[in-house]
């Protein structure tokens, strides 16, 4: 053995991976704050880290959007880009007399999807669906009630955000992750899409903090962890 592998650390002393297994055991697999809160979770995530998830703390800046919204009963909640279910599980709890229909690309996201739709009793009013293009988006939108959209397509918004292709898009309510890196312009592309059919607010990614977990963290993580801790809770690693 020379010089440089005595030093190389195992990947399970890492602290990053130290502090991911704390946060698992604390959490019991189930999701501890936020609008989800006490929503079980399967063994894993696609496509985003897994442990703010579990905390609450994933794309903690809507959280307040989500409180907000729960004086509005929807009928129908359709989630593009659904990954294992945070929202389309988390909201199909929150609204206990509205279907849900979920469309996912990856294979294995539906599968964990038809887990997490199960372990919370929630799959009786929840359609899994693969890919989702302007026809079908159109038609999961048809008379569809009151409704909310949920998208998270890495820049295929610009596709399916168009009210010209899909004019039921102009009666939702709509929730939609901006991706300007693969298109600069896409964000006032959209906005000016529905700037007169929407109220539209714009949030912004805030730095994070010790101060998201929704728990006192123990003064020897915080020590040494500190970077870890952070990232982790932003779900940005």
């Amino acid at each position: 053995m020379n010089k440089l592998t005595q030093h190389i650390v195992p990947y399970r002393f890492w602290p990053s991976t130290l502090i991911r297994r704390w946060i698992e055991r604390r959490s019991g697999g189930e999701v501890i704050s936020g609008p989800f809160l006490g929503m079980k979770y399967v063994k894993t995530s696609v496509c985003s880290e897994y442990e703010p998830k579990l905390l609450g703390t994933y794309e903690l800046e809507l959280n307040t959007v989500f409180k907000q919204l729960i004086s509005h009963e929807f009928q129908t909640i359709v989630d593009v880009g659904a990954a294992e279910g945070y929202y389309a599980v988390g909201l199909a709890r929150q609204y206990t007399d509205c279907h849900v229909i979920a469309f996912e690309a990856n294979e294995y996201g539906r599968e964990l999807l038809e887990q997490m739709a199960l372990l919370n009793g929630v799959r009786d009013r929840m359609r899994i669906r693969g890919f989702c293009d302007a026809k079908s988006l159109a038609g999961a939108l048809l008379d569809s009630g009151r409704t909310l959209v949920i998208m998270d397509v890495e820049g295929g918004e610009k596709l399916l955000l168009d009210p010209v292709m899909v004019p039921e898009l102009l009666d939702a309510h709509i929730i939609v992750e901006i991706h300007d890196f693969v298109d600069s312009e896409l964000g006032k592309l959209i906005l000016h899409r529905f700037k007169d059919s929407h109220h539209i607010q714009d949030i912004s990614i805030k730095e994070r903090s010790l101060n998201d977990y929704p728990f006192e963290i123990p003064a020897l993580a915080e020590m040494l962890f500190l970077k870890c801790a952070i990232i982790i809770a932003a779900g940005s690693i």
